[in-house]
């Protein structure tokens, strides 16, 4: 069976969650975000709260769901307004603690893309 991450960036709070292919919930956790402490402090935390897990259910891949304009492409973000982080290469830095390929998205568009995996809805 696979496993697969998921986390939520947000300006107070991070939470993050491994799920199998019927998506069901196999970890789940959360810590305060603390984005002033920067992102390679964050990325270092989870680290420490979900790493072993990670190995544990051998995640080869991991999403992550971030608010305000995100590049997508380069998997760059640019939250200015909650994150005060500029040009911030996130998936290299996740990529590069866990040893697992990343994908970023804006928060809203992520929270759609799994309500329609989930739930099979069209609006």
């Amino acid at each position: 069976m696979k496993y697969f991450a998921a986390f939520d960036i947000g300006g107070t709070k991070t939470a993050f969650g491994i799920y199998d292919e019927s998506y069901r919930e196999q970890f789940y956790g959360k810590i305060d975000t603390l984005p002033g402490r920067g992102a390679e402090d964050l990325v270092q935390r989870l680290f420490r709260e979900c790493g072993q897990q990670f190995r544990r259910f051998g995640v080869e891949r991991a999403g992550l769901a971030c608010a305000g304009p995100v590049d997508e492409k380069r998997g760059v973000v640019n939250n200015t307004t909650t994150l005060h982080w500029q040009d911030v290469p996130i998936c290299v830095l996740m990529e590069n603690a866990f040893g697992a390929r990343f994908m970023l998205m804006n928060d809203c568009d992520a929270a759609a893309c799994g309500e329609y995996a989930k739930s099979n809805v069209n609006d």
